[in-house]
């Protein structure tokens, strides 16, 4: 049986040299590798597949089978990974498929994801003796020890009137971090066998209900909506979708005030922009945990040009959007700066920030491809192509894939390799960055351990990494969590294969004690980051949230600690006073108090 362990990659990155941070060493912990399968038979092998990852750290994934007795038609399997009970085995493609008899079986897994709660959601076909096109697909959602039947093909929709069934369920569900769902899906109303409605689910497992549908059930969105697609779902329950208006408006919609609001429509006018210019497309929109929009748009009008038209915006709860990046803006690389020319795969966090891959103009293109992290006028270059690291001497960074960002401003960035002067791809790497610092995490040709503690060294040589996998948001990526853990899926060059969680806590560290803000010196800046998280609950260690004593908890400890460090590192400019009086304590009790108050 393959079990879990605990492991430190033998060759692991180094850190550019800035003041902010440093690096210590990435650990890893195998989940599962390509062997034989825990609770099966001896002959009977697993290889995993790319993973979703929730805050706890749970993760959910896919495995195939192969060995005596695997077929075609029981080879797949979904397995829950949970540091307290290990691995699971939570369904099975052949086995009789929850709230169906015992001759129904699952076909084949679609849509895996896991919520915070860590409870599991996938959809899949079914198969059986009374199993036809008209009652094939159906949603799950639970624990081991307790699947539910969501909504199946065939079944009842709850709050309909009268009661009308689900038909094909084949599209992608979301699945929010709070386990609230969201669908839309097509079906006949009552009596008419030959005309479809559209319809959009929303809620809790066994509390589903209508949220919008053609002919009016659900709730009084305040719009007149012929059409209503792609709806996802926060931590909260509060929606965001795309859609039409009977009177032609096309826009994205969000409900997460208590009220539906139109976050933006096509051809309206672009904000800060001359009143004749306006956007033309709208897509790729995603909402945040804090009710925050963020999309693409093209723009036309004066001014725009093929090289300037396309823009990302992030539009906050009830506020206008607000332009984050936009093609031909400057922004800086290795030895300048240049004009963003193409603009691809951006993202946003709760921090306001944003995170993107673009090519430059005007430079060769060997370098002109890149990912930067920050907020309007202040981007920071995460990664240049040509970039290297002495663990992979004689290879470099080339193309890049989305990148991901968690709310603690944690990037990590998928790359190809090449070989330096060559221009064809030969490998993989991923890479971490935050606060200016930049680690290879794992890459081509390293070495990995899979062997556990005390067991005779099995070393594998990486071949390729991939940080794509099954998770949150209707089972798209989701491979990082806001505990800084990663999930990636590790191939060898022996053709096996493992799930790794990587925890990236400890990779960038604060240089001195107490300086929560990262800038290289105790000082006054740091018992402001106190008294803006006093009393907050964060992740252990999380210092950038004020935890400098890594109990998890803002309070005396942490203060204690930037107390005792005062003046500590080497500051920016000025003089920092001694707090040996008494006064900076008297100053930050008496502001925390007045923040109470307020």
């Amino acid at each position: 049986m393959v079990r879990p362990f605990l492991l430190t990659c033998l060759a692991l990155g180094a850190v550019l040299p800035v003041s902010a941070g440093e690096s210590t060493a990435v650990t890893a912990e195998i989940i599962m590798a390509t062997g034989p399968a825990p609770g099966f038979g001896p002959n009977v092998y697993v290889s995993p597949s790319g993973a979703g990852i929730n805050e706890s750290g749970d993760l959910v994934f896919q495995g195939n089978l192969s060995g005596a007795g695997i077929t075609n038609e029981n080879n797949q399997a979904i397995w829950l990974y949970q540091d307290a009970t290990g691995l699971v085995l939570l369904a099975r493609t052949s086995r009789p498929a929850a709230g169906y008899d015992f001759f129904t079986s699952y076909e084949d897994f679609t849509h895996i994801s896991i919520d915070d709660n860590g409870v599991v959601a996938f959809g899949a076909f079914l198969e059986g003796p009374d199993i036809d096109s008209s009652n094939d697909t159906a949603y799950w959602s639970g624990t081991p020890v307790e699947l539910n039947l969501i909504a199946n093909h065939g079944g009842t929709i709850p709050g309909t009137d009268p009661p009308a069934q689900y038909w094909h369920l084949g599209g992608t569900f979301n699945h929010g971090a709070g386990g609230h769902w969201s669908f839309s899906h097509a079906y006949h109303p009552p009596g008419s066998p030959d005309t479809f409605e559209r319809i959009t689910m929303l809620g809790l497992p066994g509390a589903l209900t209508p949220y919008w549908s053609e002919d009016g059930q659900g709730v009084d969105t305040g719009f007149n909506f012929i059409s209503l697609d792609a709806p996802q779902v926060n931590a909260s329950g509060q929606l965001a979708f795309g859609a039409r208006t009977f009177e032609g408006a096309v826009g994205i919609y969000a409900d997460v005030t208590g009220t539906v609001q139109e976050i933006v429509r096509l051809t309206q006018q672009a904000p800060g922009f001359d009143p004749f210019v306006t956007m033309q497309t709208l897509t790729s929109f995603e909402l945040l945990d804090n009710g925050a929009v963020s999309f693409f748009s093209e723009l036309v009008g004066p001014g725009v040009h093929i090289n300037s038209d396309r823009t990302f915006w992030v539009a906050d709860p009830g506020q206008t959007p607000r332009l984050m990046i936009r093609e031909w803006d400057y922004l800086p690389h290795r030895d300048g700066t240049a004009r963003l020319r193409t603009l691809e795969d951006a993202t946003h966090n709760e921090n306001g920030n944003a995170l993107f891959i673009g090519r430059l103009n005007a430079l060769p293109g060997e370098s002109d491809y890149g990912v930067w992290f920050g907020s309007p006028d202040n981007y920071e270059l995460v990664i240049q192509e040509g970039d290297t690291d002495p663990a992979i001497a004689g290879m470099n960074a080339h193309v890049f894939f989305r990148p991901v960002l968690n709310d603690r401003d944690l990037v990590v960035v998928s790359s190809q390799l090449r070989l330096d002067f060559h221009q064809d791809p030969f490998g993989s790497a991923i890479w971490a960055y935050r606060d200016g610092v930049r680690v290879l995490v794992v890459a081509t040709g390293m070495m990995v351990n899979l062997a556990g503690p005390g067991e005779t060294p099995d070393f594998r040589e990486v071949d390729v990494v991939s940080s794509s996998g099954t998770g949150l948001d209707g089972g798209g990526v989701h491979s990082l969590n806001n505990a800084d853990q990663l999930a990636l899926h590790v191939y060898f060059t022996d053709d096996t294969s493992a799930l790794i969680r990587y925890d990236l806590t400890g990779v960038f560290g604060i240089g001195e004690p107490g300086d929560l803000t990262g800038d290289g010196v105790v000082d006054i800046e740091d018992l402001d980051m106190l008294l803006a998280n006093w009393g907050n609950t964060t992740f252990a260690g999380s210092w950038r949230d004020g935890d400098a004593d890594g109990d998890g908890v803002v309070g005396q400890g942490d203060l204690g600690i930037v107390l005792a460090n005062w003046s500590a590192g080497s500051p920016p400019g000025g003089f920092i006073p001694e707090p040996s009086s008494g006064v900076l304590l008297l100053a930050f009790f008496g502001a925390l108090h007045r923040r109470r108050g307020r």
